[in-house]
């Protein structure tokens, strides 16, 4: 499979499009009206495709218009193409025109690993397809459909259900909780299919939504979850990792598996406990993993410490700061759950020097505070600016304002900034998301923004390595 690379080749999103000859004559006029309706950045990469018809079909079917027969070599080159998508700290958004739009379709019902879809006039009349999808839940929360107005008016009585079968498409995204739309473009099949194809990409590219967020110091298979690319509905919607919110088991489960996939991490069971706000940090290893809801008697802790390969630990947050920590030289990490009250008990220094005991060293220990509510939304009493002095014993003014109420807004992130820079880790190694969950509540629950009523977020880590029997 021949790649041709578009765009910025460093950018965090990838858009994967299966192509011909066709396709590639108006890449730049495609190219060029993404970038007319998104300010994102992306990297583009084309896949040649050698025999459109047998190369992109799910399975053998007979054939349609003209005399060549559809193949069954779809999975082929989606083995192919997930060979390409090893980057875990990438989104990777596969799409397509036609039969490749019906290819990035299926590969959404077989893989995790795409952030999202953008399907221009799919070829969603092909046999079989709608019976494939069945109940079945697609392995992304973002698909673009669009179609013709004049598609369903073909002479072909097999292509003339295409109408029909994308409007019920589009339904039963809906039904399963998928961000979803289907755009009606003017015209047949084949008027404008550059300038479809980007209004796709664009669509998907505007709407944003990847299951991860991570960090780009940490190597070690890790991440911070988004609501994204989950199963669960209503208040749920999508990606919640929370065991004790109400939401059904079977639901949170499979969300665990997306999320832990798109990380890197195969492994069924983790470290988690129950939180309590604290800065209790344990050492723990493979006799401290559980599947989720395998838990008949939670420990309580907020914070894990391990040298043991293939555990993942995993913290929960909403509004607090989950923080990861990784020895990589090593091989000793931490998963950290700050809230301020943890904090001004110095969690920070309780995992850095629970690290220590297992063979870390501080010169070579990464941090990365992960996604959190924002000075600009943390509102907090003067109790709270009193303790984070006590505990820095030294100026925090740069660290909080006064508001006219009296009440302060505290800049969390970067108290645990100063707390790990107190312990002993290099400035240089510790890195801020800088993204509020309370500005965010679309791609993040927050606590306080969703007043409870609420998903969770979790972050994960793991050392690469089987588990030590």
């Amino acid at each position: 499979m021949k790649i041709e690379e578009y765009g910025n080749p460093s950018a965090e999103t990838v858009l994967i499009q299966p192509v011909d000859e066709h396709d590639l004559s108006g890449i730049k006029i495609e190219l060029e009206e993404i970038r007319n309706l998104t300010d994102t950045d992306f990297c583009l990469w084309a896949l040649r495709i050698e025999d459109w018809n047998r190369d992109l079909s799910p399975w053998k079917a007979p054939a349609v218009f003209g005399n060549e027969d559809f193949g069954s070599g779809a999975e082929e080159t989606l083995r192919e193409i997930l060979g390409l998508c090893d980057d875990r700290s990438r989104s990777y958004v596969i799409g397509g025109y036609s039969l490749a739009g019906l290819f990035a379709l299926w590969a959404a019902w077989q893989t995790v690993v795409f952030d999202a879809v953008a399907a221009a006039s799919p070829s969603v009349w092909f046999p079989g397809f709608a019976d494939y999808i069945g109940d079945r839940m697609p392995g992304c929360d973002r698909i673009y459909l669009s179609l013709g107005d004049k598609e369903e008016k073909a002479r072909n009585p097999v292509m003339a259900t295409v109408g029909d079968r994308i409007r019920e498409l589009y339904d039963d995204l809906g039904s399963k909780g998928t961000d979803r739309i289907l755009e009606w473009n003017p015209g047949n099949h084949f008027k404008d299919p550059a300038i479809r194809s980007a209004k796709a990409f664009a669509w998907v590219l505007n709407r944003g939504g990847s299951k991860r967020v991570a960090s780009k110091q940490i190597s070690f298979p890790h991440g911070f979850s988004t609501r994204y690319g989950g199963v669960s509905s209503g208040i749920f919607t999508s990606l919640n990792l929370g065991m004790n919110r109400g939401d059904d088991a079977e639901c949170v489960k499979e969300n665990y598996k997306r999320f832990f996939r798109a990380c890197g991490i195969e492994s069924e069971s983790f470290v988690c406990g129950r939180q309590v706000h604290g800065n209790n940090v344990m050492i723990v290893d493979e006799k401290a993993a559980k599947e989720p809801y395998g838990y008949k008697e939670l420990f309580e802790a907020d914070g894990y410490v391990t040298n043991t390969p293939g555990v993942p630990l995993v913290v929960f947050t909403a509004d607090c700061i989950p923080l990861l920590l990784a020895d990589e030289k090593n091989r000793v990490i931490a998963s950290v759950h700050s809230g301020w009250r943890g904090t001004v008990q110095d969690i920070e220094r309780q995992a850095v020097d629970k690290m220590q005991r297992l063979g870390a060293e501080k010169e070579y220990i990464k941090a990365c505070i992960g996604p959190a509510i924002g000075k600009c939304c943390f509102e907090v009493g003067g109790e709270v600016i009193e303790a984070i002095k006590d505990l820095l014993n030294e100026d925090a003014s740069d660290l909080y304002s006064v508001k006219e109420n009296g009440k302060y807004m505290l800049d969390l992130k970067n108290v645990v900034k100063r707390c790990l820079l107190r312990s002993g880790v290099k400035e240089e190694n510790i890195e801020i998301i800088d993204e509020c969950t309370m500005c965010m509540p679309q791609k993040y629950w927050s606590h306080r923004y969703n007043g409870g009523e609420r998903g969770s977020q979790a972050a994960v880590i793991m050392i690469p390595g089987e588990k030590t029997r």
